[in-house]
């Protein structure tokens, strides 16, 4: 893979026995990791902790060309991951049911996110407060059904936008941030869209029939987005075979 390029991956965690995860993922996340795992009531939370840390090594590794268990991930102050000691970006975010990161070579401005399609509610009052006009009519020129996606897919749009910002959600900049974050669609497709917003281009994608993943990457950065990949947990029987076991979205 060309050192220019973002790779996203996606993994489904659905199902997925702790023991398979433990195999796969466990002994590429660094023991302060693994403590903040342990701090998880619910070992579903826990699980996807432990692939979406241990997915980013490897996502990283392939664009870097490099074992995964070589890449050393560590978190700034706001609690975002950068790579130690090498010149690369990522971000990552899981959700339930749904890990999702992405990783480059060089230094750009990228974020992803990741949502359940089930939100749709919750995310419908926060939206109300921080939608532009644009974006206002767009929603409301949809039957329920499609604004339900639509609601979800610009959720995560924002939020690939302020992750590569480097501005974290919570507290009041996060917030403020929001506000000036204006999609603009400017193509869709069955399981695809894709937004200008400001200075970032964002795409999301349809993953299965239950979450969205979008990934925002500055517009002025020379780089060549890949055909995002999904994961089978289930299959794959080691870190380093990922890279064989990834399929198309």
């Amino acid at each position: 893979m060309c050192i220019d390029s973002v790779l996203l991956c996606c993994a489904r965690t659905t199902g997925v026995p702790g023991w398979a995860i433990e195999r796969q993922f466990g002994s590429l996340i660094s023991s302060a990791e693994r403590d903040r795992a342990n701090r998880f009531r619910r070992l579903d939370d826990r699980y996807d902790f432990i692939v979406a840390h241990g997915l980013i090594r490897v996502a990283a590794g392939a664009v870097l060309q490099r074992e995964p268990d070589s890449v050393e991930i560590h978190q700034d102050g706001s609690g975002a991951p950068f790579v130690k000691g090498l010149s690369a970006s990522v971000s990552l975010s899981h959700t339930k049911d749904l890990v999702a990161c992405c990783a480059a070579g060089e230094s750009h401005e990228l974020g992803v996110d990741a949502e359940s399609l089930a939100s749709h509610e919750r995310l419908r009052e926060i939206l109300e407060i921080y939608t532009s006009v644009r974006e206002q009519t767009m929603l409301g020129s949809t039957c329920d059904t499609e604004q339900a996606q639509q609601l979800v897919d610009l959720w995560v749009a924002k939020e690939a936008v302020l992750k590569a910002r480097g501005v974290g959600l919570s507290g009041p900049e996060g917030t403020a941030a929001l506000r000036t974050i204006d999609c603009r669609l400017i193509s869709e497709t069955i399981c695809k869209r894709r937004y200008i917003a400001g200075d970032y281009d964002v795409s999301t994608w349809t993953v299965g029939a239950s979450h969205v993943v979008g990934l925002a990457v500055h517009v002025n950065e020379s780089i060549r987005v890949c055909p995002p990949v999904l994961l089978d947990l289930a299959t794959s029987g080691s870190p380093s075979a990922t890279r064989t076991s990834l399929g198309p979205l």
